[in-house]
């Protein structure tokens, strides 16, 4: 059982959040993350079936899927 938020979603809430990413198949990491300019704050991570990249900044996110179709994500509110 997980100990604090830290351990993801499971500490914080009973139920997932409801996310269309968890609706598709990334296939496996081709390798690891990686920011794409030293102090950018910006990140992205090859998959077998999708290629990601959030933005550490604006806390959005953007996955293209092998197949063309993007899910982006909105800023969050702070």
């Amino acid at each position: 059982m997980p100990t604090a938020c830290t351990d993801g979603w499971e500490g914080c809430i009973t139920t997932p959040p409801p996310m269309v990413a968890y609706d598709h198949d990334y296939g496996t990491p081709s390798g690891q993350c990686k920011e794409t300019a030293s102090g950018s704050g910006v990140f992205t991570r090859s998959w077998t079936k999708a290629e990601v990249r959030v933005d550490c900044n604006s806390f959005v996110a953007n996955i293209t899927l092998a197949d063309g179709r993007q899910l982006l994500s909105t800023p969050q509110q702070q």
